[in-house]
């Protein structure tokens, strides 16, 4: 009796989970917070995305995400921060970038490269701040490399998935730092222990995502967004054999947490 209470339990969870997602994705809602509901809606649903990832390393969720949100997500100045909005953050991401501004001058570093960059905004506002060495942008998504090329200049950008770039071993000199802003939350576990392990040594990477420790302790990978996922990244990079050379931890206005972390691989 029990197990069929669950099964018409699950079933209406999924069948309001497909109708919610269509409010979602037609009403654009896939950069907003939401409710409580909905991120044990979209868990259901991502237990099958981390079955598939575990199952094939070139597959991520970040892939099917991007395709649900749709085009307008990249054309869409409210996604992007302004010069203003970077000065004046002191939680989402300008506190992981005046790290790296840290780092990169006491290191000599020649190199920057960050994966995921979108149109390039990160790297804009690092090369305003030390012009001292080169600059690079990857990302999947070909229109979005392109509207970065065609806003910035003085930062290299390149079309290619975060797998390929560390398979063509790409990364040809220790003296580079590698950051990821928000992008890691779209890969399973498995897959980021899998990117680690091409990391080669004396590389140093950033990494600045939203976190929850309650998530953490319970080992589990729970959904906070559309296909997007809490991960241990401290153990993640521990158990590749790196070292912390910063972490710091802050609370945004909806509490949720976002942890900066910068490793080198030993």
């Amino acid at each position: 009796m029990r197990h069929n209470l669950k099964l018409v339990k699950d079933f209406l969870y999924i069948l309001f989970f497909k109708l919610r997602r269509k409010v979602i994705l037609k009403n654009d809602l896939s950069g907003k917070t939401l409710n409580r509901l909905d991120t044990v809606l979209l868990s259901v649903h991502n237990d099958k995305t981390n079955l598939m990832v575990k199952n094939d390393i070139s597959y991520d969720s970040a892939s099917i995400w991007q395709s649900e949100s749709g085009d307008n997500f990249w054309k869409c100045d409210a996604h992007y921060m302004t010069a203003n909005q970077y000065q004046s953050d002191k939680i989402y991401i300008t506190p992981l970038l005046n790290e790296i501004l840290n780092i990169v001058q006491k290191n000599n570093v020649e190199s920057v490269v960050e994966l995921g960059c979108g149109r390039g905004d990160n790297l804009v506002y690092l090369k305003r701040k030390f012009n001292g060495c080169n600059y690079l942008g990857l990302d999947a998504n070909e229109e979005v490399i392109e509207i970065g090329k065609s806003m910035y200049g003085g930062i290299s950008f390149e079309c290619a998935n975060i797998h390929q770039f560390f398979e063509q071993k790409k990364l040809s000199h220790s003296n580079t730092l590698i950051f990821f802003a928000s992008v890691l939350m779209y890969f399973n576990e498995h897959n980021i222990s899998e990117l680690l392990k091409k990391i080669p040594k004396n590389i140093i990477v950033g990494v600045n995502e939203p976190f929850d420790e309650c998530v953490i302790e319970a080992d589990e990978s729970f959904t906070h967004s559309l296909h997007s996922f809490y991960h241990n990244y401290e153990k993640l990079f521990d158990d590749a054999g790196f070292s912390v050379l910063h972490k710091s931890v802050r609370k945004t206005h909806n509490e949720v947490k976002i942890i900066s972390l910068i490793y080198v691989k030993g």
